[in-house]
């Protein structure tokens, strides 16, 4: 098993799940295996920094040295992945926040916001 440095920029400890098995990253250097590299920086993204065009164009709080900016990073108060500035049609650029029975806010286009042929499940026969 090949083991590699990331660094975690975040003032917090982060967690990453692979294969149903939590690790933690502690702030700064963390030696983990290598195949722990790619979900650690998926699912450690900084909110509100994801392309959306390209999901795969995003800022992580999760740095490989000489590789990626390891400089330290605080998760924005962003309440999705998405950067919505970077969306070419000012519909969708707006979103409204709103306060679930989960206790967590998130973002969400009316249904004004999608397009006439859109349905939902019960009015499809």
């Amino acid at each position: 098993m090949e083991f590699v440095q990331i660094v975690n920029r975040s003032p917090e400890t982060l967690s990453v799940m692979y294969d149903g098995k939590r690790y933690q990253l502690q702030p700064g250097t963390n030696t983990v295996p290598s195949f722990l590299v790619g979900p650690a920086k998926r699912q450690n993204r900084v909110m509100g920094t994801e392309d959306p065009l390209n999901p795969l164009d995003f800022e992580s709080l999760i740095g490989v040295p000489d590789v990626d900016d390891c400089s330290p990073k605080k998760q924005s108060k962003a309440v999705e992945a998405l950067d919505r500035k970077l969306m070419v049609d000012p519909a969708r650029r707006k979103a409204k926040v709103v306060k679930t029975g989960r206790g967590t806010s998130r973002s969400m286009v009316s249904g004004d916001d999608l397009p006439a042929d859109a349905g939902f499940a019960s009015e499809r026969v």
